[in-house]
């Protein structure tokens, strides 16, 4: 849904339980009705809102990927912060790059990290998610470990015409 749906979703029922109290058209049971549904229509709204603005997919990682950047938020025991690591993929060209959200591994913050800084080098990273069964499920978003990283192979150029 686009913005101008999602904020239609909030606006709409305020305007019908408005109207419908200033008309006074209908008995004080259905308006008592409409407010207590409203909550209901604001939590959709919310997890809506959720699902479009940047928020971490619940989505599997997809078994291929192109890595766009990333985040790591180390632990901190201080804070007792677990800490997270934050990948923006892309499944293939053609699709917007999807924010997804990974527990703290140290191994794959190295891996990661070495990814990063041949991605600021001017390579492209391929990421893969190893150990997926067939049928689409497998290792978890927490399973680090299946994850690897490497340069993507150069671009094909289509043959010069004359």
């Amino acid at each position: 849904m686009g913005k101008v749906a999602l904020s239609l979703t909030y606006v709409f029922p305020l305007l019908v339980v408005g109207f419908l109290f200033a008309r006074n058209k209908i008995s004080s049971v259905w308006i008592y009705a409409l407010l207590g549904f409203l909550p209901i229509i604001y939590v959709a709204h919310w997890f809506s809102l959720e699902l479009n603005e940047g928020w971490p997919t619940q989505s599997e990682i997809p078994e291929s990927f192109q890595l766009i950047s990333a985040s790591v938020i180390e632990p901190n025991k201080q804070i007792d912060h677990p800490g997270a690591i934050y990948l923006w993929l892309r499944q293939t060209p053609a699709d917007p790059p999807r924010n997804h959200h990974l527990p703290y591994s140290r191994a794959l913050h190295e891996r990661l990290q070495r990814s990063l800084d041949r991605l600021q080098q001017g390579h492209r990273q391929i990421g893969n998610l190893s150990g997926r069964e067939s049928g689409g499920s497998g290792p978890s978003q927490s399973d680090a470990s299946a994850l690897s990283f490497e340069d993507a192979p150069p671009p094909k150029l289509p043959p010069k015409g004359f």
